[in-house]
């Protein structure tokens, strides 16, 4: 059975990025009030009515000043993490979607490192001939935290956005994410995930999510909007009630009964992974790299095949979790036995 378990080892970068492009538009379909309205400093307004792609990462951007290391491309990335900052107190960020769609909405985060910043919007069918929206001039709009601007009148014929951002004081502005919605049909991105990893976490705390005013689970809702694929988590001994393989097996069976896919993000860790926490399970720490790629293989085909014993197969897997610099307390490149901190 070793032999197939590459058949499930699918590291697809298209696929996982089309996962977390519908990761944002469902949260938009669950979120009740999480957006600051046109020209005022609150972040108390509705998000888009309805779901709708955010189709920025498919077009171009330029920029007026791009720091180094934060170029205009990042800006449409699709991850707000990922910065475009100016050189200057004040800059420019264009985007060309290579042809005119039709658009419902913006969307806009500021760097998280950005103090409350002055923003202006224009967008234009023909380069130039800029249209400014009156409510989308001057907004003060906080660092960090996600910003909708829907479009009303049934949305606009758009090809260029241009948002025009100043500092309050002074340092030179950044833009984490600029989003531009589109309603698409949602059969063009062939794999259409959210992480619900906590589901059950948020069942059992009494977690009650609605769309348009109808009461349902996380899983049922976003299935009414397109979802067809579920990321879980999962930690080797976590907390109580985090996602260990029973937990991750109970909630395989809901995705399966709602006709879902399941991608499975194995951190090889008791608890969350990431560059700078690829901390050794307690029950592996002390081995060998022999012993750890051993232990490794094997509990990776364990689960799996945990999955696929219950009629619930795994679609797609990640083999750790933001493993860029090692894994399993290992960093890249490192030969000796990991120490109980993790490290070697």
């Amino acid at each position: 059975m070793r032999n197939h378990l590459h058949r499930f080892v699918r590291l697809q970068a298209v696929g996982v990025v089309a996962l977390m492009t519908f990761l944002g538009l469902a949260v938009l379909a669950l979120t009740r009030s999480a957006a600051a309205p046109a020209g005022t400093a609150s972040a108390a307004a509705l998000a888009p009515k309805a779901t709708a792609l955010d189709i920025a990462p498919t077009g171009t951007a330029s920029a007026s000043t791009a720091a180094s290391g934060a170029p205009a491309s990042s800006a449409i990335d699709g991850s707000a993490s990922t910065n475009w900052c100016a050189t200057e107190w004040t800059g420019t960020l264009t985007v060309d979607l290579g042809a005119v769609r039709r658009l419902d909405g913006f969307g806009l985060t500021l760097g998280s490192k950005a103090t409350t910043a002055s923003v202006s919007l224009a967008y234009a069918t023909v380069a130039g001939d800029w249209e400014r929206p009156r409510g989308a001039q001057q907004m003060s709009i906080p660092a960090g935290e996600p910003v909708y601007l829907p479009l009303s009148g049934g949305g606009a014929d758009v090809r260029y956005v241009q948002v025009s951002v100043t500092d309050n004081d002074g340092t030179p502005p950044c833009i984490g994410a600029l989003r531009l919605f589109a309603h698409d049909p949602s059969s063009v991105i062939p794999q259409r995930g959210a992480d619900l990893s906590f589901e059950q976490l948020e069942d059992a705390a009494g977690a009650d999510f609605t769309d348009k005013g109808k009461s349902g689970s996380a899983l049922h809702i976003l299935n009414a909007h397109g979802l067809n694929y579920v990321r879980l988590r999962l930690w080797v001994d976590p907390p109580a009630g985090y996602n260990n393989l029973a937990v991750d097996l109970r909630m395989a069976k809901r995705i399966a009964a709602a006709g879902d896919k399941l991608y499975l993000d194995i951190h090889y860790s008791d608890f969350w992974a990431d560059p700078q926490h690829e901390d050794t399970p307690a029950a592996w720490q002390g081995q060998d790299l022999t012993q750890l790629a051993s232990t490794v293989e094997s509990y990776t085909h364990d689960v799996i095949a945990a999955f696929a014993a219950q009629g619930t197969p795994v679609d797609m897997v990640s083999i750790g979790n933001e493993i860029r610099t090692g894994c399993c307390g290992r960093s890249a490149g490192s030969t000796g036995a990991p120490t109980p901190d993790g490290t070697t």
